[in-house]
């Protein structure tokens, strides 16, 4: 072979790589957000009828805007979300308001505007520990952070979310799970209950810090 053959084979080569390599990028990118927006829809009241658009991916953050079908047939206003670490949450500013929940807490706007902000590239924000998390200490001080501490800790700070803002009834944990990430445990709880006024199952979500303090990230009685 000439050696001008070689170098247009070897052109050639280099540009398939980058040709695979950039594919692989596009496919591994297109898995992340089709994963995000199935946590998205999931929040909705018609998961199917879900249309999103404006999304973004930086690093573990993917955000964007969703629209679904309402009660009545119809689309809805567009929400803003937010898929962090494989949770999902709508801006709880937009959702419609559960009549068995009380108003939306400042810590808990106050998080999903800061990783929505911290998504989309935007600079000077402190973490959303830092400035959002205000929950109570449920950790004695001292005692290490394990998986089996994080989720009795927010065994605890849910049930007494429930207690304050859905309504009285004999609240039983059936399962816990908690995974790491950063320098924070995220627990999701799903509860039962003996109280026939509340019917169904129910799902919190929380985060345990380093020193102890819990913040209910999220409380949804079905």
């Amino acid at each position: 072979m000439k050696a001008a053959q070689c170098v247009v084979v070897g052109i050639a080569m280099g540009i398939a790589g980058c040709v695979s390599e950039a594919a692989q990028k596009q496919r591994k990118e297109a898995e992340i957000i089709g994963r995000a927006q199935a946590r998205v829809a999931a929040l909705l009241r018609d998961p199917a009828s879900a249309e999103f658009s404006d999304v973004e991916v930086r690093g573990q953050n993917i955000c964007g805007v969703v629209r679904g079908r309402n009660g009545f047939g119809g689309y809805g206003s567009s929400q803003k979300f937010v898929v962090v670490a494989g949770v999902a949450t709508i801006d709880p500013s937009a959702s419609p308001t559960r009549s068995s929940m009380a108003q939306v807490r400042a810590s808990e706007q106050c998080l999903f505007d800061v990783e929505y902000r911290t998504c989309r590239g935007e600079e000077g924000l402190s973490t959303p520990m830092e400035r959002c998390l205000t929950g109570e200490r449920m950790v004695p001080p001292g005692q290490a952070i394990t998986s089996e501490v994080a989720e009795e800790a927010c065994r605890k700070a849910l049930e007494k979310r429930f207690r304050e803002d859905v309504r009285p009834g004999q609240l039983i944990a059936t399962s816990a799970k908690s995974k790491k990430f950063s320098a924070a445990w995220h627990v999701t709880v799903n509860w039962s209950a003996s109280d026939k006024t509340l019917i169904g199952s129910s799902t919190g979500t929380c985060i345990v810090r380093g020193d102890g303090r819990t913040l209910v990230r999220s409380l949804f009685a079905e």
